[in-house]
């Protein structure tokens, strides 16, 4: 039961960190603003081209009014997209 449990919290742990390793943008941005996709989200390259700052890119990104931008206009979020966006 030990062993079972033990090799359980360390999957867990490797799950988690997987997600941690994975920056912002590609973790949960880069799913609609891709090349090729159908959901009309500008990509990446736009949006560096568009935006020329990170305070830029967080403020329009606040204001957009796009319902699928609905949950990712949370300060923390948009300053670590931008962070990776202007790296």
């Amino acid at each position: 039961m030990k062993k079972v449990l033990g090799l359980a919290a360390v999957l867990l742990v490797v799950s988690f960190s997987g997600v941690a390793v994975a920056g912002t943008w590609d973790a949960k941005c880069n799913m609609c603003h891709k090349d090729g996709n159908t959901m009309k989200a500008p990509t990446k390259a736009a949006l560096q081209e568009k935006y020329k700052t990170p305070d830029g890119f967080i403020k329009a990104a606040k204001a957009s009014k796009s319902p699928m931008m609905k949950n990712s206009q949370k300060e923390e979020i948009l300053k670590a997209a931008a962070k990776d966006l202007y790296k």
